[in-house]
């Protein structure tokens, strides 16, 4: 069978979009297959990292341990996206799929340029995976499989907070 490159985006405000392209990354490690993994935004450490990194899996984290308004990024935060995008241009060579983490929320807040994008997935050979809440529709019109987590119900809407081992 041929390889052919894909496009998924895993979209929408409920919880787990990280959680199913770490679903992926184990299906291809289970084929052989050469996975990076590009955080966007996140900076502090998880439960996936160290389970990943066991498994030989490169993560690469351009973000910030503590919480930032979306709407007032820091100047900061956006360098490391900048420099994280300049990242997943150069491992997109290296790797047969590359996830890249909270990506949509950059796409979204035109931190990275659409035109960029548009011919980094033209240009790529590796299959790619765009996570994060904000999809823009381009990006959707140009993927292959696009899935959308819908939030129904999550605890920090009574108050609860983020727990390990569930949330990071």
């Amino acid at each position: 069978m041929d390889f052919k490159k894909r496009v998924l985006i895993i979209t929408g405000n409920g919880k787990g979009k990280t959680t199913a392209s770490i679903g992926i990354i184990i299906r291809s490690l289970g084929h052989k297959k050469r996975v990076a993994l590009i955080k966007f935004f996140k900076g502090q450490k998880s439960g996936e990292d160290k389970i990943l990194k066991k498994l030989g899996i490169e993560i690469y984290k351009f973000g910030q341990e503590q919480f930032f308004n979306p709407k007032k990024i820091p100047k900061t935060l956006k360098r490391k996206i900048q420099q994280g995008w300049e990242q997943t241009q150069k491992l997109s060579e290296q790797v047969d799929l590359l996830i890249m983490d909270e990506v949509n929320l950059a796409l979204a807040g035109d931190l990275i340029k659409k035109e960029e994008v548009k011919n980094f997935i033209k240009n790529s050979k590796a299959h790619l995976v765009f996570t994060g809440r904000f999809a823009p529709l381009w990006l959707k019109r140009l993927a292959d499989t696009v899935s959308e987590i819908k939030d129904i119900k999550h605890k920090y809407q009574n108050g609860g907070g983020p727990e390990k081992g569930i949330e990071w």
